[in-house]
C-alpha cells in the first residue's frame, strides 16, 4: 500500500502555508532529486506536486486491482496473465509519473535520467533488493522461431522479439537476463520494469509469451515493489534531514 501521509503532511504544513519561509523550505526539499543546476519557481513546484499525486493515484489503483482478470478467450490462465500485464502497465506508468514529478523532469529528458536520479538518491540500505525479479527462463528448443533466433545470445533473442532498443535499455535488460541472482541494482530493475511495460502496451509481449518465459511471478509482484520504491522516495523527500 502506497503511503502518501508524509507527503500530504508536507503539503499542508509547508506548501499550503502562508509563510514564505515554509514554502521555500518545501521547495528546497526537491533538491535531493533534482539536478544541482536546477532552480525551481512556484509554477515548477506546483506542476511537480500534480505529477506526484496523479502518479501515486494511478500506482495505488493498480495495486488495489486484486485478482485481476481480463477475459479474451476460454483459457483462464492466459486471461489472468493478460490482466497481470495490464495491472503492471498501470503501476509502472503511475510510477513514472510520480518519479518524474520528484525530479522535475523536463520534456527533453528521457526516463533513464529519472530512474538514475531516483536510484542515486535512495540510500543503498533502502534500495538494495527492493525489486527482486526472477529472470525469464532460457529460450528452449520447442519455442517457435520468434523466440529462437539462431546464433544469438539468449538475452538478445528475447530483447529483439520484444522490441527493446536504446543503449540504456539493452544494457540493463542484458544484465537481468544473464544475471545469476534475482536481486538487482535498483537502476537495472527500474529499466527492466519499464521495458516489460513497453512490451505489453506495444503488443510485443503476449500472455502466452509471459507463460513461456516464466515472467508471470515477476509481473505479479512488480506493482507492490514499485510502491516500495515510491514510498522510500517520498519518505526521503519529506524527511527532516537538511535539504
Amino acid at each position: 500500500m502506497l503511503s502518501l501521509s508524509k507527503f500530504t503532511s508536507c503539503l499542508k504544513d509547508e506548501w499550503n502555508s502562508e509563510s514564505l519561509e515554509k514554502r521555500e523550505h518545501f521547495k528546497k526539499r526537491f533538491s535531493v532529486f533534482t539536478r544541482e543546476d536546477r532552480t525551481l519557481d512556484e509554477t515548477d513546484v506546483q506542476l511537480m506536486i500534480t505529477s506526484i499525486t496523479r502518479g501515486a493515484n494511478l500506482l495505488q489503483n493498480a495495486v488495489n486491482w486484486k485478482e485481476p482478470v481480463i477475459a479474451s478467450g476460454s483459457d483462464e490462465t492466459l486471461n489472468r496473465i493478460r490482466a497481470l500485464q495490464w495491472r503492471h502497465a498501470m503501476a509502472h506508468s503511475g510510477f513514472e509519473r510520480l518519479t518524474s514529478g520528484l525530479v522535475g523532469q523536463s520534456q527533453k529528458e528521457q526516463m533513464h535520467h529519472v530512474y538514475e536520479r531516483i536510484a542515486q538518491a535512495l540510500p543503498k540500505r533502502v534500495s538494495d533488493g527492493i525489486l527482486t525479479m526472477p529472470a525469464p527462463k532460457k529460450i528452449e528448443d520447442q519455442l517457435d522461431w520468434r523466440w529462437n533466433e539462431d546464433d544469438q545470445p539468449t538475452g538478445l533473442k528475447l530483447s529483439t522479439y520484444l522490441g527493446i532498443n536504446g543503449r540504456h535499455a539493452q544494457k540493463h535488460w542484458g544484465k537481468w537476463v544473464d544475471s545469476p541472482s534475482e536481486i538487482l541494482e535498483l537502476l537495472t530493475a527500474l529499466h527492466v520494469s519499464g521495458e516489460l511495460r513497453n512490451a505489453t502496451v506495444h503488443g510485443a509481449l503476449s500472455p502466452s509469451g509471459v507463460q513461456r518465459t516464466g515472467l508471470k511471478d515477476t509481473l505479479e509482484s512488480l506493482p507492490e515493489r514499485l510502491c516500495l520504491v515510491s514510498d522510500a522516495a517520498l519518505d526521503l523527500l519529506c524527511s527532516e534531514h537538511e535539504h
